[in-house]
């Protein structure tokens, strides 16, 4: 008997992994992923699986859902595993997600956990031939699901096949009510989280916590009081008052009232100083004092 497997499956960019754990003749699977292509397939799913050799199996489900196809070959395998299936919804098992669920000898709900169910969807591209073929595939897998519904729950095909045409949302109780699981839990304590180490180095960087930052240690009496009287030197010095830093710190006055009694001194100052404003008028130039009446007279002679 196979007594240890672990089995990690992660796409790319994916923070969702499908794990098998056995131990003592149990094992434990975890689907927290997209059914299908872009999260695991039917067929990992299913070769993990085929490794498993225990007695039961635990099976914990939150996921969206995904390719109904891979939905029902998981479901069929895991009815076919001779082990017991115990089924734990861990937040939501929706859409295809509930086809598995399905699967479990018991089927546990905590309290704040969901069920959903809904009518096949799928794309079509072509003509109205094309539509109509895919309408009528989409009609088959819609019976197959209705039957696999009704098996479980007990429900009949028209209360299912209402039940997927309204899309129904199923919390624990309700499920519970409706046969789509047998046991009700308390509900789980939710706590937000994820692995910081599968992000990009850049990101990381921008959300990871800061490193802690020591608090400045306090300043001592002698520092403080250091500080205080190079702050009151200054001011002094800006209010061109520096003979009055020493007897200002001597007596101990607050940097606060330093600066008013400054402020005061300087305007008294100011107020003695005189000031004149008078703007001297410019003096005219002394007239010329040259006889020109003489000079040409001298020339003529």
């Amino acid at each position: 008997m196979l007594t240890s497997l672990t089995v990690s499956v992660v796409m790319k960019k994916s923070w969702y992994a499908v794990t098998a754990k056995a131990t003592s003749g149990s094992a434990e699977i975890s689907v927290y992923d997209e059914i299908g292509l872009f999260g695991f397939t039917a067929k990992q799913f299913i070769t993990d699986l085929r490794a498993i050799d225990a007695e039961s199996i635990q099976l914990s489900i939150n996921s969206p859902g995904g390719s109904v196809f891979d939905a029902i070959a998981i479901y069929n395998a895991l009815r076919q595993h001779p082990a017991n299936i115990n089924v734990k919804v861990m937040g939501v098992a929706a859409s295809a997600a509930s086809i598995i669920a399905m699967a479990g000898d018991k089927i546990v709900m905590p309290e704040n956990t969901f069920i959903m169910i809904h009518n096949p969807l799928n794309f079509a591209y072509g003509n109205a031939d094309d539509l109509r073929d895919m309408a009528d595939v989409l009609d088959k897998v819609a019976a197959s699901l209705i039957a696999t519904y009704v098996a479980r729950t007990g429900n009949s095909e028209a209360d299912i096949k209402d039940m997927l045409d309204a899309e129904t949302w199923l919390n624990a109780e309700e499920a519970v009510a409706k046969g789509f699981a047998d046991e009700l839990e308390p509900a789980l304590k939710i706590a937000a989280c994820f692995d910081l180490d599968r992000l990009p180095e850049t990101i990381r960087a921008t959300i990871a916590p800061p490193a802690e930052i020591e608090p400045p240690a306090e300043q001592t009496d002698d520092a403080a009081e250091k500080a205080e009287a190079e702050e009151i030197t200054a001011l002094c010095q800006a209010a061109g008052l520096p003979g009055k830093a020493e007897a200002l710190i001597s007596a101990r006055v607050p940097v606060a009232t330093v600066r008013v009694q400054l402020l005061e001194a300087r305007a008294a100052l100011d107020a003695l100083t005189h000031t004149d404003n008078h703007i001297p008028q410019p003096t005219q130039a002394p007239q010329s004092a040259i006889n020109y009446a003489g000079i040409y007279a001298a020339r003529r002679q």
